[in-house]
């Protein structure tokens, strides 16, 4: 195997598949990169069992025959170490499949490294496609970019760690909760007469959004009972589902709020971030008292005798309240909604609050719901 490819190109794709890896392996063979080469085009696959993507690269030369397909496993360490520092210039591999021996030469000089035969390297077999379905590459990635914050990372609730999506008809929902913080985005899109609903385990969500991260094509979704597969025209990623029944999160967002305050994301989300630095380190409260044309938000530590106001203006409509919210949950909530204003939707100190973007998109919708705390007197 012979081929001459770009650095700069080469060590961008690894570094992105590199986040597939795990740094603990059952197995030393899925610490590396399984590189196979067949007519002028690079494939380059990373896995850990349980997720595997795959991603092609086309080489600038390359000595052999088209056709004939060549591979061999180089360890992933020794490959991003070495590339990270050659800067924009090509380099050529040659490897030797039968004594397994790799070379990488470049401008200045050279690297030498053993390789580990191709036929280690163990893919998963065929997969049965239950379900085959098209998403929009820019509506996977926004759904997921303003999921993440949500969900939850207690391995004795798996059910809380993943983003949880259903399609049917023309909306294709997504979930995530944490069991203290709960947010729901709905997006119109094409009714293909497909229905599906999947649950995508937060660390395979965030390689899925760095494939369509630069992309505006749609994302091929292939669906078993167990696993699901992404295909664009580069990449191919294919991951373990979370197994069980995600709860019924539509259930459990108010709808009879009597209580609604607008505000300005941008100097609400500042007085929080304020606030909460003199609030109490362990339980990190923010208390919101809305009256009349004003919140007040305060934040106090007994222990530390640190105390803090402020008042922000809102347009309230309701009875005056007192309630209280963890001041993280506020802050990762508001730091994901790119409106100018929001809207919170409130009933008793006892009950979730709502908050959602104020907008006049009709082709999606975000509602996110946070439970409040006991206040400290």
């Amino acid at each position: 195997m012979k081929f001459t490819i770009s650095a700069t190109e080469l060590n961008a794709k690894l570094i992105a598949l590199a986040k597939v890896m795990i740094s603990k392996v059952a197995l030393p063979i899925y610490s590396t990169f399984l590189l196979e080469l067949k007519d002028g085009v690079l494939r380059i696959t990373a896995s850990d069992m349980d997720c595997s993507r795959c991603s092609t690269l086309p080489v600038i030369d390359m000595d052999g025959a088209n056709g004939h397909s060549e591979s061999i496993c180089v360890t992933a360490s020794f490959l991003l170490d070495s590339l990270k520092n050659l800067g924009d210039q090509p380099v050529t591999f040659e490897a030797d499949e039968e004594n397994l021996s790799v070379v990488i030469r470049y401008n200045n000089g050279q690297f030498d490294m053993v390789g580990f035969p191709a036929k280690d390297y163990v893919l998963p077999g065929t997969m049965e496609k239950n379900v085959k379905a098209t998403i929009e590459a820019s509506v996977l990635n926004d759904s997921i970019g303003k999921s993440l914050y949500a969900v939850g990372n207690d391995d004795l609730r798996p059910i809380f760690c993943g983003i949880y999506f259903t399609k049917k008809g023309d909306e294709l929902q997504c979930a995530a909760t944490n069991g203290s913080m709960l947010v729901r985005n709905i997006y119109k899109v094409e009714d293909d007469g497909q229905e599906y609903n999947f649950l995508l385990h937060s660390r395979a969500a965030k390689i899925v959004r760095s494939m369509t991260s630069k992309s505006d094509e749609k994302v091929q979704v292939f669906i078993t009972d167990r696993e699901m597969a992404f295909q664009t025209e580069t990449d191919y990623f294919r991951t373990r589902l979370i197994e069980g029944r995600y709860p019924n999160y539509n259930a459990v967002i108010p709808t009879d709020s009597d209580k609604n305050a607008i505000l300005d994301k941008n100097e609400l989300l500042a007085a929080v971030r304020r606030v909460s630095v003199f609030a109490d380190k362990a339980r990190c409260e923010v208390a919101m008292n809305f009256s009349g044309l004003s919140l007040v938000l305060s934040g106090k530590d007994i222990d530390c005798s640190t105390h803090a106001e402020e008042t922000v203006f809102c347009a309230y409509q309701g009875g005056n309240l007192r309630i209280g919210f963890k001041a993280e949950f506020l802050k990762q909530t508001l730091e994901n909604i790119t409106t100018k204003e929001v809207q919170f939707k409130l009933s008793t100190q006892e009950r979730a609050g709502v908050i959602t973007p104020v907008t006049d998109d009709d082709q999606m919708e975000t509602v996110a719901l946070i439970m409040p705390i006991l206040l400290s007197a």
